[in-house]
């Protein structure tokens, strides 16, 4: 019996993986990288924060903020760093701006994603009326 990717099922159950890599065949990691920053420190976690980011109203907004936690335990606020990419997996449901300002649009459930150097958190937002 195979067995399901670690890093799959770890992005679907909203766990951010420290490591960036696919498994082989025995599920082991094969060719892991660890993320670093611009300056080259280790990245341990990438996280999305916001006021209330389990709802939004149709019409309103709400902002994000992606924080990068390091090896040494420091860290950063990188929510307008231009190296970050904010996502919308449903732009009709919610849209997100480039600083992690997110607007409800209609009624649905949509995940927001911001990307840094190979590194994925994602935040699911339920928009209600």
């Amino acid at each position: 019996m195979k067995k399901p990717n670690a890093i799959a099922l770890a992005v679907f159950l909203g766990v951010v993986p420290l490591v960036a890599a696919g498994c082989d065949d025995d599920g082991e990691p094969a060719n892991a990288t660890q993320a670093t920053d611009i300056n080259g420190r280790t990245i341990s976690e990438l996280t999305i924060a916001g006021n209330d980011t389990t709802t939004l109203k149709v019409g309103t907004t709400t902002q994000l903020q992606a924080t990068l936690r390091y090896a040494d335990g420091t860290t950063r606020d990188i929510s307008q760093d231009p190296g970050i990419v904010w996502n919308t997996d449903s732009p009709g449901v919610a849209t997100v701006s480039a600083g992690g300002l997110v607007t409800g649009v209609k009624i649905g459930l949509v995940s927001i994603t911001a990307s840094y150097r190979g590194i994925v958190a994602t935040e699911r937002i339920g928009v209600i009326d």
